[in-house]
Order: structure tokens, then sequence, then C-alpha cells
């Protein structure tokens, strides 16, 4: 688990440095884009966030079809893990991709339910119910039936 959150790491640290720069000074940023990646950037950010932390609260990790012991989850979780579920599921709109704002969600759930903050669990949920009734107007838009 620790080759994976050092390779992950690299990536996240690149994309927290195009946030970061001025597109003034910076080459690599389209003062146009700067708006928009700052935004896409700290999205990014948050999923990578979320995924590490989606592998350290199961006890069984499936990375690339070999099954691995997840290290004791306890010790390895972080206040900002909570932030950075809530900005990955904010990323997200209930409108345009419910299903993966329902993901983060559900996976902050998960973390308080591992802290045995049982009040926070119960106002994610609220939140995945609210999610859920602000989608259901535009389903027929996100939802496309399966041919059996």
């Amino acid at each position: 688990f620790d080759e994976i959150e050092r390779s992950i790491w690299p990536l996240r640290r690149s994309l927290a440095d195009v946030e970061g720069a001025n597109p003034l000074d910076d080459d690599r940023i389209d003062p146009q884009l700067s708006p928009l990646l700052s935004v896409f950037c700290r999205g990014c950010q948050a999923i990578i966030d979320g995924v590490a932390l989606e592998l350290k609260l199961n006890e069984m990790i499936s990375v690339v079809g070999v099954q691995l012991q997840a290290p004791n989850s306890a010790a390895r979780l972080f206040d900002a893990d909570e932030e950075s579920l809530f900005e990955a599921a904010s990323f997200f709109s209930s409108e345009a991709s419910p299903l993966q704002r329902l993901r983060w969600l559900r996976t902050l759930k998960m973390l308080h339910e591992s802290k045995g903050q049982w009040v926070e669990a119960a106002e994610t949920l609220m939140m995945c119910g609210r999610t859920v009734a602000e989608c259901l107007p535009h389903l027929r838009y996100v939802w496309t039936p399966s041919e059996f």
C-alpha cells in the first residue's frame, strides 16, 4: 500500500503545482484557461485523495487484479480526508453525475463511521438523500437503460 501512495503522490503534487501557478509567470498555463484549470486541478486532487482513502477503508484491496491486505486504517486517517472527500463530492453535480457524487458521499459516510462520528455519518446520508432528490428531474438525461 505504501508503494501505491508513493506512486500517486507525484501526480497529486504536480496538479497542485499547476493549480498554484501564475499564468503570467508560467508558460505551461494559458491565461484564458486559468480559472477552469484551477477548479479541475482541485477536483483531481480531491478525487486522487478519495481513491486513496477508499483503499485505506477497505479490508481487502484489489489493484490490477492482485488482492492486497489493507493496512491498519485507523493509524492512516487524517482530518483533511473529510475535506478532500467533500470536495470530490462537490466537484460532481447532482444533475449531471449523481452516481459519482453518491460514491464520494458514501465514502465520506464510511470514514465518519470508522471514526465513530455517527452524527456526521447521518448528515452525510442526508446529503445522499438530497442528491437523489435533486437528480430525479434529470434522471432521464443521465440514466440509460441497459439492453438484455
